[in-house]
């Protein structure tokens, strides 16, 4: 198996200052729907007293309403009413789950409130934490966000969470293998899914193979054969009876965008289910997701 070693968070592009006596902000200048909604698959924690004060939250209503990342265009987008669908249209995105991890983030950073999922968890520490590492913030502010990041880290970090996560991620991964429905199968691992190998690009290691018929024996088969350390998890379908052919052509679309083989003529790429479900767009085919990629 590759090493993977996980990277920082990018920066978030926007610059802080502290005005005298006030906290103020300066930004830089410059569909197919799913099954089921994912509202719920990460419900948040109460976040009892914990939570900004009325000054830091304000401050950061305004950070997050100049910031021109993803996460700021969400935020934007969510105050002025559009739906998880909307919201996804209007950012270009083929699929929507993606909205209810950046509502998460948000309320956490606003209100408090920890994700109740650890790898949520863990990537908006990592957020937090590169914003701590490369803004200026005021000292009210910088204090809030350090005292988030460690709760985030414990939510993380909690074992029994991590466990209960895999558990349901194989049992939603062993249900969908048995309906064997052929066409092309989006596997991982879950160490990649925790640890992605670029978080510049939120890219890891994705098995994209196919099965015409009986995806459970096969990749029964090819764990044993490669003896993985981990048991894979299913994230995505794309049901098509013609499940080699189009496998050939997901490779094909991986390949041309230089989003590498693990080793050559694997079936482990270095990319991510958006850039899958873009090519299955392409192709006409509509995706089935079994599990979040963010378990």
């Amino acid at each position: 198996m590759p090493d993977v070693t996980p990277s920082e968070e990018p920066d978030q592009g926007v610059e802080v200052v502290q005005s005298e006596g006030t906290l103020g902000v300066q930004p830089e200048s410059a569909s197919t729907a799913l099954p089921e909604p994912l509202d719920t698959t990460e419900p948040l924690e109460a976040a009892d007293d914990f939570g900004p004060q009325p000054d830091v939250r304000t401050f950061l209503e305004t950070w997050l309403e100049a910031n021109q990342t993803r996460l700021g265009q969400v935020y934007r987008l969510q105050k002025e009413g559009a739906k998880p669908q909307q919201i996804a249209d209007s950012l270009s995105v083929n699929t929507y789950n993606f909205v209810y991890n950046y509502r998460k983030q948000i309320s956490a950073v606003l209100d408090g409130a920890t994700p109740g999922g650890t790898s949520l968890a863990r990537q908006t520490a990592r957020m937090v934490n590169g914003w701590l590492a490369r803004e200026s913030w005021p000292d009210a502010v910088r204090s809030y966000l350090t005292a988030l990041a460690g709760r985030l880290d414990s939510v993380a970090n909690n074992p029994q969470l991590i466990e209960k996560e895999e558990a349901e991620a194989a049992a939603k991964t062993e249900q969908a293998e048995k309906a064997g429905v052929p066409g092309v199968y989006v596997y991982s691992l879950p160490h990649y899914l925790r640890h992605r190998v670029d978080s510049l690009t939120q890219r890891t290691y994705l098995k994209v193979g196919h099965s015409a018929t009986d995806a459970q024996s096969r990749v029964d088969s090819q764990s044993k054969s490669t003896a993985l350390p981990e048991d894979l998890v299913l994230l995505r379908i794309y049901p098509t009876d013609d499940s080699a052919a189009e496998e050939k052509e997901f490779h094909k679309w991986l390949e041309a965008a230089d989003h590498s083989r693990s080793r050559p003529k694997r079936e482990w790429f270095l990319t991510s289910t958006k850039f899958l479900d873009r090519i299955a767009s392409a192709r006409n085919l509509t995706p089935t997701l079994v599990n979040d990629d963010t378990i």
